[in-house]
């Protein structure tokens, strides 16, 4: 059975306990429809989802202070960096699972463990940038505590750009 065959089986016209005409299931399904939509794209124009709206500034605070301290010359930091960068700012679809895999790698491979090390703790700034909840990093402090170890004083790495 087609769809449209379906969709005229719905009854259109109901009649409540006193006669009087009310909206149908098809009516209802429409009106639903296209409640839910207004409501989905209109909050998600005006940016009013919290939580989300929260993960773009901490990765534009990210980005902008990886941009003050230099994408370091390795061509996977650059690729990854344009990559997250065309994410957070521009919208662009990524697969940040196989972009972790890859910064993952590099990091294990690269004495990942010595964060003393600018490129290591760079990279590591990166990777946090591949992650789409990134709530979790802020309230850890962990971003913060990777721009000290590269020299950054303590209240200027705490204090949001």
């Amino acid at each position: 059975m087609s769809f449209w065959v379906w969709w005229r089986r719905i009854p259109n016209k109901r009649f409540n306990h006193k006669g009087r005409q009310t909206l149908g299931w098809r009516s209802l399904i429409v009106n639903f429809s296209l409640l839910f939509c207004a409501v989905y794209y209109g909050v998600m124009r005006s940016g009013e989802l919290p939580s989300l709206n929260e993960n773009y500034k901490y990765a534009a605070h990210m980005i902008s202070w990886l941009e003050k301290l230099g994408v370091p010359e390795i061509p996977l930091a650059k690729s990854a960096f344009s990559q997250l960068k065309g994410y957070w700012v521009e919208h662009k679809y990524i697969n940040l699972e196989q972009l972790k895999d890859d910064l993952w790698s590099w990091v294990d491979s690269n004495d990942g463990y010595n964060i003393s090390d600018p490129e290591v703790a760079k990279m590591r700034i990166i990777l946090c940038l591949a992650y789409e909840d990134n709530r979790e990093l802020e309230g850890v402090g962990y971003f913060e505590d990777l721009l000290v170890n590269l020299g950054i004083s303590h209240e200027n790495a705490y204090k949001r750009t």
